[in-house]
């Protein structure tokens, strides 16, 4: 009888762990879970400003289409013909678009530093900003010089990304600038009010983005 009970136990751990060992085995085969990239978002507002009239806006709704590509190895520079975006939207209705496409549109376009009025630190850093075409689809179509801005301050601002983390000194339309990018990636610089002497700054994403359109010919 004693060697009967100890068959029987010897059995039931035998079998326990063969149990065991198969779970962890199927747990090893089976592809780890990654967790889902979050897309950032960009909250944009189109605004209107009629041709001679830029102190007016419009607020009807007219089919726009929205054109981002970079400059790349510069931030006031040529624009390249390389789309990041081209899609349709409508004035005056809010919208977003994909920080996160928008960045790695950028990262894949991006140059060494070229400016004659801008140095950036270390010399070898990639840089490219991104630049707004937007174009009315109205008949007859109308195309806009575009400037973003905070519509919480009212600033005007510009996105850059840069592949590592870097310092620029120089001058960017006439204004000082003294950053420090602790990283890489986007970066948002805002402009000092007209007609004062302060430098750019770092600012941090503004939650929402007014995209100022000024009418510089009507053609058709």
């Amino acid at each position: 009888m004693f060697r009967s009970d100890v068959l029987s136990a010897a059995r039931r751990w035998y079998n326990g762990v063969a149990v065991l060992l198969a779970c962890t085995l199927v747990a090893c085969s089976e592809p780890s879970q990654k967790p889902d990239t979050v897309d950032r978002l960009l909250a944009l507002e189109i605004v209107i400003h009629p041709l001679g009239h830029p102190e007016s806006t419009q607020q009807q709704v007219h089919p726009i289409r929205l054109w981002m590509g970079p400059v790349v190895g510069s931030i006031n520079g040529m624009l390249s013909d390389s789309a990041i975006y081209d899609t349709r939207v409508q004035s005056s209705v809010p919208f977003a678009v994909s920080l996160t496409k928008i960045e790695s549109g950028l990262a894949a376009h991006a140059k060494r530093m070229d400016s004659s009025s801008l140095a950036v630190n270390p010399g070898e850093t990639r840089v490219a900003r991104l630049a707004v075409i937007f174009a009315s689809l109205d008949q007859p179509p109308t195309d806009y010089w575009t400037e973003l801005r905070d519509k919480a301050s009212g600033r005007d601002l510009v996105l850059i990304y840069v592949d590592r983390a870097c310092s620029l000194r120089g001058t960017l339309a006439k204004r000082p600038v003294n950053l420090q990018l602790t990283r890489a990636g986007l970066h948002w610089l805002e402009y000092p009010e007209p007609g004062s002497d302060a430098s750019v700054m770092l600012v941090d994403a503004p939650q929402v983005v007014v995209a100022d359109l000024l009418e510089s010919y009507i053609s058709g």
